[in-house]
């Protein structure tokens, strides 16, 4: 009699090939975008099985700016049920609250707008693992907007704003730990951004005489302008300004479409006029955080 145990375990990165073709056939800049995803300290990702039938694998970030897990991904087979889909997320996550571990995020889509963007960019986690996240003890955190804007009519912008490409995480970190109680977004997919947008080089901030005030990541994918995370701190910078100033940004890279997967509610004004800037009609999707204290 064969086994009907799922079984789970944690992959070393020689080995993330395998992880990889639940995803099925990656271009090279999908690959590319994964393969820094892979790189990170923080990156981990888990196999599950039956028998000698891979069925599904999770991936998680362990943010240690929060102090904290994000699942970011999760897929199996059509044919798991709901009892393998729960045991596949459970054994993924952390059980016990450590030192340098609290509390366990997970973004589920409601009306999301990214399903055609690669991983790890669509971290939004389809809708059907909501009961099942909720069974692990998760309870809503707060609402999460995602955004796309078309870009219209003559977009010709002498650029005028003066980004620079940062590395300096600690004044990254300072500024999220500033404003991240405005903006109504505080989760480590927006870590997880920032730390994506650095090791590709597109991470990019703005600076007053005492500092950064605004650092956003643009990951040109396809003819979509991707931007995430966007870290601004509105006391410092208003919504007008940094509108402006990705406008301006965006421009350069020659895509079509904006596209914001992740936007808190005391984001909403920037997001407005971004689109008054564009010259597009928003498109806009909904999301829920998720999270689970341990």
């Amino acid at each position: 009699m064969i086994s009907r145990t799922l079984y789970t375990r944690r992959m070393s990165r020689n080995e993330l090939d395998i992880w990889l073709e639940l995803y099925g056939d990656m271009n090279p800049l999908d690959r590319k975008l994964a393969e820094i995803f892979i790189q990170l300290e923080g990156s981990i990702f888990f196999l599950s099985s039956i028998g000698n039938e891979i069925v599904g694998g999770t991936a998680i970030y362990r943010d240690r700016t929060r102090l904290a897990v994000a699942l970011i991904a999760a897929h199996h087979t059509p044919d798991l049920k709901e009892t393998g889909q729960l045991q596949l997320v459970k054994s993924s996550l952390p059980f016990f609250r450590s030192v340098t571990i609290h509390h366990v995020d997970a973004i589920v889509g409601k009306s999301g707008i990214n399903s055609k963007l690669p991983f790890p960019i669509s971290f939004v986690l389809d809708q059907k693992f909501g009961p099942v996240l909720e069974s692990l003890g998760f309870v809503v955190e707060e609402a999460i907007a995602q955004y796309a804007i078309n870009l219209s009519g003559n977009q010709e912008k002498e650029p005028n704003t003066k980004w620079k490409v940062t590395n300096d995480h600690d004044a990254v970190r300072d500024l999220f730990w500033r404003q991240y109680k405005t903006t109504g977004i505080d989760t480590s997919l927006v870590t997880l951004g920032w730390q994506m947008a650095s090791a590709s080089s597109h991470l990019v901030a703005l600076h007053d005489d005492k500092g950064i005030t605004a650092a956003v990541g643009i990951e040109r994918i396809g003819n979509i302008s991707v931007i995430w995370p966007i870290i601004a701190d509105f006391r410092l910078i208003d919504e007008h300004t940094l509108a402006v100033a990705i406008h301006e940004r965006v421009l350069q890279t020659r895509t079509s479409e904006i596209f914001i997967p992740i936007l808190g509610n005391g984001q909403m004004e920037f997001a407005k006029e971004l689109a008054d800037q564009c010259g597009g009609t928003p498109m806009l999707g909904e999301a829920t955080l998720l999270r689970k204290q341990l």
